[in-house]
């Protein structure tokens, strides 16, 4: 009979014990799944790009209009020229980049981005619109060239987007500018019996312009993100000509001998640039 107690009673203990424990397992805290923080786009980078540039020249080639005098019969005026040209081209561009985005808290990002690009922007187009083409009364001959080339571009733009964790979606606009040659080159003629051996002139001015685009980033890492970038650059024709040399000299026969003029030759022009890149970029913590 005591032997029964205290089987009854060790177990009674046992059951006891083990209640305290799971009740003290049940009060203690259980610790979260730890979470990944999310991306924050704000701070300042610098980077690497390179794509293609498609660009669009367009051009207007001028000569100015006059008097000539002819003997034996006196002072004749003759009218200007001017002819509107275009070429398209393609070229690989590749530059450097740098800029800081603010990301808010309600991840909209705000901020500002500078790049240069160096790339080979060319084109040359061939007068063909002279109407009658001989002789060059206006000093513009069918088959004179124009060349056009810019080197490099550079602009500074303003960033608005949204953050997505890793992603960042962005569109950006702002200032560009670039470096442009215009080359004109008038073939060899005989105008009235006068040969015109022919002549090239060539300037080089700065343009200014504007630029609009969208692209999107990507984080690999806290420091590292590549992106994709398309933009579209408008530079306006430019306000001061480009000067050209001088055009074919209008002659005429007069009663007492021919009579010659000189024609300045000028240049106006405006480039339209369609840039897609690929960036990679290094962010400062």
């Amino acid at each position: 009979m005591l032997r029964n107690v205290l089987g009854i009673v060790g177990v009674s203990s046992l059951l006891f014990a083990a209640s305290l424990t799971l009740a003290s397992a049940a009060d203690m805290p259980v610790k979260a799944p730890a979470v990944s923080a999310a991306y924050n786009w704000s701070g300042c980078y610098v980077g690497a790009n390179a794509g293609f540039d498609f660009e669009r020249f367009g051009d207007t080639l001028n000569t100015t209009g006059g008097v000539v005098a002819i003997p034996g019969i006196g002072l004749v005026p003759f009218a200007p020229g001017s002819t509107g040209l275009a070429q398209h081209g393609t070229s690989p561009a590749a530059g450097l980049q740098g800029g800081c985005r603010w990301e808010s808290a309600d991840h909209a990002v705000l901020g500002f981005e500078g790049d240069f690009d160096w790339t080979n922007l060319r084109g040359t187009s061939t007068v063909i619109n002279v109407n009658p083409p001989f002789p060059c009364t206006t000093g513009i001959c069918n088959g004179d060239t124009v060349a056009d080339r810019a080197q490099w571009q550079g602009s500074a733009r303003l960033i608005f987007g949204r953050s997505f964790d890793r992603w960042l979606a962005y569109a950006t606009g702002g200032w560009a500018l670039t470096r442009a040659t215009m080359t004109a080159t008038f073939i060899p003629v005989i105008f009235n019996g006068v040969p015109f051996a022919g002549s090239t002139g060539s300037d080089t001015k700065l343009m200014n312009g504007f630029i609009i685009g969208a692209g999107a980033a990507y984080r690999l890492s806290s420091n590292w993100e590549i992106g994709a970038e398309y933009s579209y650059t408008f530079y306006p024709q430019t306000a001061s000509s480009f000067n050209l040399g001088t055009g074919v000299p209008p002659c005429f026969v007069g009663i007492g001998g021919i009579g010659c003029a000189s024609t300045a030759a000028t240049g106006n022009k405006s480039l339209d640039v369609n840039e897609v890149l690929v960036k990679l970029n290094y962010r400062f913590n």
